[in-house]
């Protein structure tokens, strides 16, 4: 967890590593490699050996339809505010120039981890990606965010940007539990609103609405013909179950 409190950006091979991983595990067991039963629940599995007690484990139904998805690029931990935030603009016609202030409280678990709270500038798109005072206020400047807004760290409208978000302050709530957030927006007239998320079973989306956000992405991806990509894609994922291996979404995931 270092690397966000420092700023630093080798959690890129770290998510890299476990992508890796479990491609070479489903090699492994295709050409019929085998393992302990018990690798992780067992008296010398992996639970006992790092946490000392193995925990309540279901294995009973899927929990695919609870997976969620993050609406913006950036820290999962700011996906609630900056949703909220996203809303509120949209309900209430305001942008960064109204604002006076923001508030952002939550639980403390959420608001103490390492970079939350930090604003800019930053050295390495790292610092920006966990900001949420750089998340919100990019958002609120610009009216959306951009997986490339996190690599204008040093031109001119990000300066900008590091002086507004000094009007974002992150607190710290010990009655809210995780993943909860309450955003208020106090405006130069003097009216304050406020919203409240909380957890993260709006971002649980269906097919269809995951496909309308992947659109969104899709336009930064570094291909041409995008969009066609995504169909593709999209068509490959549906015909999964039936596939006889990856080759198919490998090739196009690739360059």
């Amino acid at each position: 967890m270092q690397c966000w409190a420092e700023g630093t950006p080798e959690w890129r091979l770290q998510v890299a590593h476990a992508a890796q991983s479990g491609v070479m595990a489903a090699v492994l067991a295709e050409q019929g490699a085998t393992a302990a039963n018990e690798a992780f629940e067992g008296s010398k599995g992996f639970y006992n050996t790092f946490c000392g007690r193995v925990p309540e484990i279901s294995l009973n139904g899927w929990d695919l339809d609870r997976v969620v998805f993050k609406p913006f690029p950036g820290c999962m931990i700011n996906q609630g505010a900056v949703y909220l935030l996203h809303s509120m603009m949209r309900q209430h016609s305001f942008t960064m120039d109204d604002i006076s202030s923001v508030r952002i409280r939550m639980a403390i678990r959420d608001a103490t981890h390492p970079g939350i709270a930090q604003h800019g500038p930053f050295d390495q798109a790292t610092g920006a990606v966990m900001s949420m005072p750089f998340m919100a206020t990019m958002l609120l400047t610009t009216g959306g965010l951009k997986s490339t807004d996190f690599e204008r760290l040093h031109d001119k409208c990000s300066s900008r940007v590091h002086e507004l978000s000094r009007k974002i302050v992150v607190e710290s709530a010990s009655e809210l539990q995780p993943w909860t957030n309450e955003v208020w927006v106090t405006l130069h007239t003097g009216r304050e609103i406020f919203a409240r998320i909380e957890d993260q079973s709006v971002f649980a989306l269906g097919w269809v609405k995951a496909l309308d956000l992947l659109h969104g992405v899709a336009a930064e991806w570094p291909f041409e013909n995008n969009l066609d990509r995504l169909v593709c894609v999209a068509d490959a994922v549906r015909a999964l179950e039936s596939a006889p291996d990856m080759a198919r979404i490998v090739q196009l995931c690739t360059r």
